[in-house]
């Protein structure tokens, strides 16, 4: 009778009861239902960290692909300038061109 009202007891607290074989599904589930606002709180958490590591990675995925381009178009812009250097060095009129190129 005593076992009964023991059980009875932490049927009632939400906790496992000794009658019933162990499991850990069930512990947890007694657990989950025992703690229901930590358990919420704490999954919450999981989910913005786990998203705020997938948006922070993306964001640096980003940023790389936008240094690379940046860089080329860089590069670009100095091949560009480099060629209009030259054009004007070939054009510029204070200099004595010579009649005949070798």
């Amino acid at each position: 009778m005593e076992q009964l009202a023991d059980d009875i007891d932490r049927y009632l607290r939400d906790w496992p009861i000794r009658a019933r074989p162990e499991s850990s599904g069930y512990r947890l589930a007694k657990f989950v239902r025992r703690h229901r606002a930590a358990v919420a709180v704490a999954a919450a958490l999981v989910t913005v960290l786990s998203a705020a590591t997938v948006i922070t990675a993306r964001q640096a995925h980003i940023a790389r692909q936008q240094r690379e381009h940046a860089e080329a178009q860089s590069a670009r812009a100095e091949k560009v300038s480099e060629w209009m250097v030259d054009i004007f060095e070939v054009s510029d009129h204070t200099q004595p061109q010579p009649l005949f190129s070798p």
